[in-house]
């Protein structure tokens, strides 16, 4: 396996919804807050996925097909990394 590509996604804080545990039986209920990725967005760990995946298969261009906000994180890693944009 190669190097793995990151920004830090997916290091968003957990917390904790008592009130919401309570309505559901639950002792315990905790919620990571997605917002805090690189873009605001959840997609950011598939990306990474993506964009690792490709450079393990020796790609250099990579066609985004993303909604705005996953292209232009896509954008910024491709740059890093030395990927072509199309």
């Amino acid at each position: 396996m190669g190097k793995i590509v990151t920004l830090n996604e997916g290091n968003t804080p957990l917390y904790e919804c008592k009130n919401l545990a309570k309505t559901l039986g639950l002792k315990y209920l905790y919620v990571k807050y997605e917002g805090a990725n690189p873009t605001g967005a959840f997609k950011d760990r598939g990306t990474m996925v993506e964009i690792t995946k490709a450079l393990e298969m020796g790609r250099r261009l990579y066609a985004a097909h993303q909604p705005v906000i996953w292209l232009l994180l896509s954008l910024l890693l491709r740059r890093r990394q030395g990927f072509r944009a199309m």
